[in-house]
């Protein structure tokens, strides 16, 4: 890897050789792991029952030389795992995950620059090839302020008014959501977190915690993957603070299957709900806590949880008249939303709601100055 110099090479390894979750040798957990960041297919390549010494070198070297396409954009193997294990907390130290991230941001910088002069070579060639295709071609516009979290408070209304239906102003709620990860992640669980401010009209803090079969067999094993990561005794402790902000805390499912997710997820909240109750009572606080499945349905057919239904698509119809006078409220121009219009016109006619999505978000980022796909 050209990027990194060969003492920060040694360092990143040692750092991924010493790590204690990385340590074992289960073979299951390791393909999980691949798998889960989309790296699943190259498992064979690599020695996944090995002990970590003779383990992560192998694994740095294979993910070296490979790459998968994420929201249209080239990532080395190597950056998409260690993202990935970043967002899973499995690197604790705030010194190992701040070189990672230098690793990471060294990587996309170099990218950057080797592209750069490419890129310049066919901005004419697709600028000259889409006046003859379309007579709305993107003119130059200073950077906008529009807002990168415009798109969360459009559509998702069957959502939201089961939300504001079962929420209430003080106590313990329990929702369940699922569906794609980026969906869930920038979309629907932030405009929950806006409807719960707009209905409160109070703050509210977001905790979570991500859950794998290998390490929950009990709903007691949630509980314990809360207070170690939030450094509580008791889970009570969340509410002993004076104040007067809400929490939504958003529980992760990855990969354990529902008819066991929905076991666990029922005694977690009984006990849950019966401890924290005398908490809130006459607080005027909320706690609400959202079961989030990655890539499957929403748990049913539980206790007291109510489950929003996945959204499918967005509508042409509704979509563009929307999103063409948000552009006009930030003071673009006309020729300009033509043109960001007829894109978003092409993606959604797809039927794809994860790429739209990316779309508008990309659209968004491109008026702010910026012109990354992944991110």
């Amino acid at each position: 890897m050209k990027f990194l110099t060969y003492r920060e090479i040694n360092q990143l390894q040692k750092i991924l050789i010493n790590n204690i979750v990385l340590q074992t040798s289960d073979v299951d957990f390791r393909n999980a792991l691949l798998t889960n960041c989309g790296l699943g297919k190259y498992c064979s390549l690599i020695p996944l029952d090995k002990p970590s010494l003779q383990f992560v070198p192998i694994l740095y070297r294979q993910l070296s030389e490979i790459h998968i396409t994420i929201d249209a954009a080239q990532r080395l193997g190597l950056i998409v795992f260690l993202e990935h294990i970043s967002q899973l907390d499995i690197i604790s130290s705030l010194e190992e995950k701040s070189f990672i991230n230098h690793v990471i941001t060294k990587w996309e910088q170099q990218q950057t620059s080797s592209t750069q002069k490419s890129q310049r070579n066919k901005i004419a060639n697709l600028l000259a090839q889409g006046r003859k295709e379309s007579p709305t071609v993107a003119p130059v516009q200073q950077p906008s302020k529009v807002d990168r979290g415009v798109i969360i408070n459009y559509d998702l209304e069957a959502q939201m008014a089961k939300f504001r239906q079962q929420v209430g102003y003080e106590g313990a709620f329990v929702f369940a959501v699922g569906g794609h990860n980026t969906i869930l992640e920038q979309y629907i669980i932030e405009r929950l977190r806006r409807e719960l401010k707009q209905k409160t009209e109070r703050q509210n803090e977001r905790l979570e915690i991500r859950l794998y079969r290998k390490s929950i067999l009990t709903s007691t094993d949630i509980e314990r993957e809360f207070l170690n990561k939030y450094k509580f005794e008791y889970f009570t402790e969340l509410f002993n603070a004076q104040g007067n902000t809400d929490i939504m805390l958003i529980i992760w499912n990855y990969d354990i299957p529902e008819k066991i997710m929905k076991s666990l997820a029922e005694d977690f909240w009984a006990n849950i709900s019966s401890s924290v109750s005398p908490c809130l009572k006459n607080q005027s606080r909320c706690l609400v806590i959202v079961w989030a499945n990655v890539g499957k349905r929403p748990l049913t057919g539980l206790t007291g949880l109510t489950a929003l239904p996945n959204p499918k698509k967005f509508k042409l119809c509704d979509l563009l008249p929307w999103f063409r006078s948000k552009l006009r409220m930030e003071g673009i121009e006309e020729n300009l939303i033509e043109y960001y219009l007829d894109r978003l016109e092409r993606q959604c006619g797809n039927g794809d709601l994860i790429g739209t999505y990316q779309e508008i978000n990309q659209i968004v980022q491109e008026l702010q100055g910026g012109s990354r796909l992944y991110g």
